[in-house]
């Protein structure tokens, strides 16, 4: 089927803005399911291709999180998050395994901001938080500091998910948190007129 939106679509240009005002409102698989009388595991799998696409867009090589995954906690509620603000935006990235319990160590114990910087194995974050007990710790003021509370909220909706699929909620909260002042949905869609799914995507510089 002809679709400027998707490279070999089994669905109308129609259908497809249809996902993409879900996707960008939050609706879940089924309540689009219920809206468009699609197939649920069809919704997903679109649902997922947006998700990537708009990790690509904050600078994040997604053909590398396969690869990632084996560098991270084995259990996504087990994660720590650092947070750095670059050029007045929010940059979220996973502690990798090598350093979680030295950090995670390190939240537990309430440090104070010095304790923090002088520790060996601090990795320079403005912000760093504790998924699973929900400590955190904030180095300095910065324009990002709403960014967690956004995070969290919508990271919350997703609780038991598997690593696999952690680091693309994560780019996600940061993508609309930092764009939250734009028409997300007009600017996925002139996204995918120009870089139709299927279509090989320049990674975008992060920030």
């Amino acid at each position: 089927m002809k679709n400027k939106y998707c490279i070999r679509s089994r669905i109308s240009e129609d259908k497809f803005r249809q996902l993409l005002k879900s996707y960008i409102g939050d609706r879940t698989a089924q309540q689009t399911a219920d809206e468009t009388n699609m197939n649920i595991n069809s919704i997903d799998r679109y649902f997922r291709l947006f998700r990537e696409r708009v990790v690509l867009l904050t600078g994040t090589n997604v053909s590398q999180n396969d690869l990632l995954q084996d560098s991270y906690p084995q259990k996504a509620d087990h994660i720590l998050i650092g947070v750095l603000e670059k050029r007045e935006q929010a940059c979220a990235e996973i502690i990798t395994a090598d350093l979680h319990e030295p950090l995670a160590e390190l939240l537990s114990q309430k440090p104070g901001i010095k304790d923090v910087v002088r520790h060996r194995h601090w990795p320079g974050y403005d912000e760093l938080i504790d998924v699973s007990h929900d400590r955190r710790i904030r180095l300095r003021a910065t324009g990002i500091a709403g960014f967690w509370d956004f995070a969290h909220l919508r990271l919350a909706k997703f609780r038991g998910m598997h690593k696999s699929t952690f680091l693309l909620h994560l780019k996600e909260c940061e993508w609309r948190y930092n764009n939250r002042d734009q028409d997300l949905y007009a600017t996925l869609l002139a996204e995918f007129r120009n870089y139709p799914l299927g279509r090989r995507r320049p990674l975008r510089p992060a920030p």
